[in-house]
């Protein structure tokens, strides 16, 4: 008597776990078989009994099924971490009805009647067919599939698998089973499991809610014949957008850039325009010699006087001051031309002169931004760049024939790059930073090349045909 106190007690204690687990669902399965047909068109017809234990009053169940899953695969160069589809259709269960869902990537059977709640034991009968895609990849085919899913919230006192196929299977393949978390490489359930050439069969015993049973082989290719392909709609549409825009903002930004401004017969420039700006305005840019352009002006002026000496050496004599109402650049110039004494000597070129230079070249360039620009606004321009740019990162992020829409997340990682191409390129760095300009851009363009191929690499697992995209995108943004 006391053997079967003590037994009795050590039973309990042993079952509470299960116990507990099945009333924070409300349910527990005394059973589960499950059953398929493999077909050679990739197609799985599925029958699942499952055997339910009410602990609590519930008005039904939820079988969740994943709509896609990942694998690596080898197409003869390299190993590729490819993403893959699955549908299901013509659902039907007994003796509840159902409803179906699918959200976030998961297909979900409602079984039950809002209407009517169950307790103690009660058979579902769920039927439907699994088609599963392409593999895309033509060293083989492959197969890989969970007869037991994680999305169960209750445990399983005993499961029963059994797979046939249509086509036999070689009969050297070689079957892999995971079992246990979703993250689980081995068999840690158990899993009784053995395979012949026409189906593959087992059973596992007290599984915990939230495990699962996964199957893989590799198979000959050809096996599968007929399966069905992913549209590649989406993936020629979005790259013909891609690139669309991408000239589009080309046409744009050079028409903006290389704007013929109206042409009148002039033998000198207006009187408000010296011959620094005149240089400026010719190629939009402040250098050395616009600004020597200035001396000869300051002389025909009266400001200075320009002699040469045998040796054919210039120099510049200091006639009078500038105007008060002088451009800052020029009074820059002037003021070191003449720093010292009132001879300047070109040979006598120190460098103190070089970085007054610079400055000079600065505000120069400054004289032309916002209200004298010579062109267009920048805002045009980059306007269409970013958009371009962001759309293609859109277009690469949906055009993933399985992913489209978990990827869509990376189109907010371009906009980091899109505010430093604002910065650089409407003049925030008009004193300080220019300078260093040309090495700000070269880092950036460093950075996002990488950024682009980590952004691609995910395109490139299921088509090559963005590869040229890529290209012109990355030379569209950093024109």
């Amino acid at each position: 008597m006391k053997k079967f106190i003590l037994s009795l007690f050590f039973s309990v204690i042993l079952i509470l776990p299960a116990l507990a687990d099945a009333q924070t669902a409300g349910f527990y399965i005394k059973s589960y078989d499950y059953y398929a047909y493999l077909g050679k068109n990739k197609v799985m017809t599925v029958q699942e009994t499952i055997d339910v234990e009410f602990i609590d009053r519930r008005h039904g169940i939820y079988r969740s099924l994943p709509e896609k899953f990942s694998a690596y695969r080898y197409d003869g160069k390299n190993e590729r971490f490819m993403e893959y589809k699955q549908e299901y259709s013509s659902v039907s269960t007994s003796p509840d009805k159902n409803t179906t869902d699918a959200e976030s990537s998961v297909f979900t059977i409602k079984i039950g009647d809002e209407n009517k709640t169950i307790i103690g034991p009660h058979t579902y009968t769920i039927k439907y067919k699994c088609v599963m895609y392409d593999d895309r990849i033509d060293l083989s085919d492959f197969f890989y599939y969970s007869p037991l899913g994680a999305y169960w919230e209750t445990d399983i006192e005993q499961f029963n698998f059994r797979i046939d196929f249509e086509e036999p299977i070689p009969a050297d393949t070689q079957f892999e089973l995971y079992s246990g978390n979703i993250y689980s490489e081995a068999n840690g359930l158990n899993v009784d499991c053995h395979y012949n050439q026409n189906c593959i069969w087992g059973k596992a015993n007290k599984i915990p809610e939230g495990n699962a049973i996964t199957l893989f082989c590799e198979l000959p290719d050809g096996y599968f014949v007929g399966a069905k392909k992913v549209s590649p709609f989406w993936t020629y549409l979005c790259g013909i957008l891609s690139l669309a825009s991408c000239l589009l903002t080309f046409f744009f930004i050079i028409k903006a850039k290389h704007k013929s401004p109206v042409q009148t017969v002039e033998f000198y420039p207006p009187n408000n325009i010296s011959a620094a700006e005149v240089g400026f305005i010719i190629d939009n840019e402040a250098n050395d010699s616009d600004l020597m352009a200035l001396y000869p002006e300051w002389a025909q002026k009266g400001y200075i006087q320009i002699t040469e000496d045998k040796k054919k050496v210039l120099t510049f004599t200091k006639l009078k001051e500038l105007p008060e109402d002088a451009p800052e650049y020029q009074k820059i110039l002037f003021k070191k031309t003449f720093s010292r004494s009132k001879n300047f000597t070109v040979k006598n070129i120190s460098s103190s002169y070089i970085s007054e230079l610079e400055k000079a070249k600065e505000s120069l360039h400054d004289a032309f931004d916002k209200e004298r620009s010579l062109y267009e606004d920048d805002f045009l321009s980059l306007g269409l760049l970013y958009l371009c740019s962001f759309m293609y990162t859109l277009f690469l992020c949906i055009s993933s024939p399985v992913s489209r829409w978990d990827n869509l997340y990376l189109c907010m990682l371009v906009i980091p790059f899109h505010v430093l191409g604002s910065i650089l390129n409407k003049g925030f760095y008009s004193r300080y930073f220019r300078q260093i300009k040309p090495v700000i851009k070269t880092t950036l363009m460093i950075l996002f090349c990488i950024f682009m191929g980590g952004v691609s690499y995910g395109a490139f697992q299921e088509t090559e045909f963005q590869v040229p995209l890529v290209v012109v995108y990355v030379l569209s943004v950093l024109y």
